[in-house]
This record gives C-alpha cells, structure tokens and sequence, in this order.
C-alpha cells in the first residue's frame, strides 16, 4: 500500500515527537528529519530511540515515562534546550490493554488514562509557552472511539476523553491550531503489543460483525510519512487549520465472508498433494 512520496520542505523547522520511538510517531519523526527538520523523539525504550535517530542522520532522544507528571514538563524542556522551540508537537504515544471490562483492574485503567489522556493534556501545557506563534499541536487519536471494538473499553475511554481535550484547547486558546487526527488500522505499530493472542482471536469474529476491520491495512511509515506531509502543509499555511481529520485504508471493510474465503484458501494450501 504504498505511494509517491510527495515533496516537502520542513527546514528550519523543530519537531517533537512524543512516541516517536516506534510505529507511527517514529515514521513520522524519520519522514520530517528527510524533509529537513530538527526533530526531538521522545519514548521509554533508549535503545528504539537511538535507532531511531541513527536512522534519521540527526536529532534528540530523549527517554521519559509519560505517565509520570514531573517528566512531561521535563521532556518539553529538554527538547526546547535542543531545538530552541517548538514548530509542531506530535503526541502519539498511546497503550491499548485488551480485555474484557469486567476483568480491568485498577492498575491498567490508571496506566491507560494516564498514557492517552492525562499525557498528552501535560505535555502540550508544557509546550504552548514554547509553540511558534504559527505552530500547530497534533495529537493521534483512533476510529475506535466510535465503538464496536469489544474488549478495548478502557482504550477507547482514554481516547474519548482525549478528543474532548483536544476541543477544550481549542475553546481557551482559539489562536492556537490544535488537530485531532484519527487514524484506523495500521500495521508495524504497538497497538497489539500486550494483546493475549487467543483472546484476539476469540474477538476477532464480534469486530467482523461490527463492521469495524477494515479489509486492508495501513503502513506505519506510510501513515507516519503522511502526518509529517500534513504538518508541512499546516505550517506553510498558517492562515488555515484542520481540526479534524481521519485516516483510514483504502478499501472497504473486513466481512465475515471474507474471512471465511481466506480460511478456505488457507486450508487449500495445507491440503496434500
């Protein structure tokens, strides 16, 4: 799935990529340092950071939990040290538990509020004072929020409240540009990291029928690659926004008779000969 990368030109510009260690925010990082960026990843593997970096010939790293409050200013202020400010503020990073509600235990749902909700409301208070009068806050939010994804309450929870944040920026600081971006099913990213495998598959059959799989799937560093061709475009037009936007694959959704079709032909392809 993927495309002629278009041109951009992000020199001069500073990046902050909060997640920008793997998945999405790390393609998103790599396409903004190719297009000439000073980029600042932040996430908690130092090892997926300095990868990261390596690949893109230039940038921070920068580790921080951002469930802890005191390193969500911290980071900011690390990063203003290295860039001398902020163009853009990516907040990607996100944990996505599966699991059924009655089986959520405290723990989880205080590590998923405070990962994809609390996060990104404290780094982004951190970094306003540090924003370019023209600059532009992205945070990545999901379809999910919709419902029909069984097992992912607390996840879709977190995001809800976070897309009510990002319209409360908007209501105290008109003057600000800040973006809800919603992005469907994509591949090469974390988001299953921590899922029980069988569960997953147990699942899969209620999301079918809840029209909420799509039949393809996006990439991590196509997704990522575009998001940075979108903040280019917002920061070379600092007279329009995009409040909300939603990217999802090409094609239609996942059907069950999909899915059977796929079964057969896999049982065909184990069949003796």
């Amino acid at each position: 799935m993927g495309g002629k990368h278009v041109d951009i030109d992000l020199s001069g510009k500073r990046i902050l990529v909060v997640g920008g260690s793997a998945g999405i925010g790390r393609g998103a990082a790599l396409a903004a340092a190719e297009a000439g960026a000073g980029i600042t990843v932040v996430g908690r593997s130092t090892e997926k950071l300095a990868e990261v970096v390596t690949s893109a010939g230039t940038g921070t790293a920068i580790s921080a939990d951002v469930t802890d409050p005191r390193r969500c200013g911290e980071l900011v202020a690390e990063a203003v040290a290295a860039m001398g400010g902020i163009d853009a503020l990516l907040y990607s990073s996100a944990v996505s538990p599966l699991a059924p509600l009655g089986e959520v235990d405290a723990d989880t749902w205080q590590r998923v509020i405070a990962t994809n909700a609390i996060g990104p409301a404290l780094v982004t208070q951190a970094a306003l004072p540090h924003l370019s009068e023209d600059g532009v806050v992205v945070f990545l939010s999901s379809i999910s929020v919709g419902g029909g994804y069984f097992g992912l309450g607390p996840y879709q929870a977190s995001k809800a409240a976070l897309d009510r944040t990002v319209q409360s920026w908007r209501a105290e600081h008109p003057e600000r540009r800040f973006v809800r971006m919603a992005v469907g099913d994509t591949e090469d990213t974390d988001f299953a990291r921590d899922f029980d495998m069988e569960q997953a598959a147990a699942l899969t059959p209620r999301w079918v029928e809840a029209a909420v799989i799509y039949k393809n799937r996006m990439r991590s560093a196509d997704l990522g690659r575009t998001i940075a061709e979108f903040v280019a475009m917002l920061l070379a037009h600092p007279g329009l926004t995009i409040p909300e936007l939603t990217i999802v694959p090409a094609g239609g959704m996942l059907t069950m008779s999909d899915v059977q079709e796929l079964m057969e032909t896999l049982a065909a392809s184990r069949a003796p000969t």
